[in-house]
């Protein structure tokens, strides 16, 4: 069930989904801005049409660095669109420092509400298994996600205004529950 929480806008700018590869940023980012007017980013899909390679050509090829560092250029882009977009950020972005700073930056000042797609280890490795774009997924796909959710779930809780646990709904269902917390301010759903 959802909580008020008057901390945070109740509409802000722009709409940040943040999770781990695989809980839904892209599906549910492209029907969130399909049934609220706003434009729709996906930083992955960003950076992989600015270098005409996919993410795993690009490690492959300029390595893993070299993919952070445009993944942030991707983020400020998408930031410092001038009309409300919707941007599914990649599940790495929260590795960054710089990343970080510009998203908790962004949501003090009101210019973003952020959404954690908060999805069980389990439920990610039965979406992203076959993924064969996702070359962190290469030698062992389950200690992968584990390693990478033991990491990455303190960052995605301290960034977000906003937690929808999706692993027991259908992509409807959490769409309506982003779209009802980016009106209510809901914290959890």
């Amino acid at each position: 069930m959802s909580q008020e929480n008057s901390n945070h806008p109740a509409q802000a700018t722009h709409l940040v989904l943040v999770g781990l590869m695989g809980s839904g940023k892209t599906t549910i980012g492209r029907r969130v801005a399909a049934e609220t007017g706003r434009q729709f980013f996906d930083t992955d899909i960003m950076v992989e049409d600015d270098c005409g390679l996919n993410v795993r050509e690009i490690f492959t090829q300029w390595g893993e660095p070299e993919f952070r560092r445009l993944e942030h250029v991707a983020l400020l882009t998408a930031l410092a669109a001038h009309q409300p977009a919707v941007i599914a950020a990649a599940g790495g972005v929260v590795v960054s420092d710089l990343n970080r700073e510009a998203l908790v930056k962004a949501r003090n000042e009101g210019l973003v509400q952020i959404v954690w797609l908060k999805t069980n280890a389990s439920t990610l490795l039965s979406r992203v298994r076959n993924g064969v774009h996702r070359p962190m997924l290469d030698a062992d796909p389950a200690a992968a996600i584990q390693a990478m959710q033991d990491q990455r779930t303190q960052w995605y809780q301290d960034l977000s205004s906003v937690i929808v646990s999706t692993d027991e709904m259908s992509a409807v269902q959490v769409v309506a529950a982003v779209v009802s917390a980016m009106t209510e301010g809901s914290s959890h759903v």
